[in-house]
């Protein structure tokens, strides 16, 4: 019984941390759109060639997510089989 309520408590911290991922995305997403209308704006005005670069990252909200239902269905898995 221990071990669901620990993997209940570690779902929950993976679902929060998955959240606060997503969230900080979006903020990076509005940061990301401001900065690239200042580089804009320094391109008018100092007449220099734009530079955008926006490098791929592992999506790791969505692995948290997937690991979190296999583990979910694991432990739903064991209980009904106890």
């Amino acid at each position: 019984m221990q071990m669901a309520q620990d993997i209940k408590e570690l779902s929950q911290l993976l679902g929060d941390a998955e959240r606060e991922i997503r969230d900080l995305r979006r903020r990076n997403e509005i940061l990301a759109a401001k900065v690239e209308v200042m580089d804009s704006f320094m391109c008018v005005l100092h007449t220099s060639p734009a530079q955008h670069s926006q490098p791929a990252s592992i999506d790791v909200a969505w692995q948290l997510q997937r690991k979190i239902a296999e583990m979910e269905e694991a432990a739903n898995a064991k209980l009904v089989d106890s």
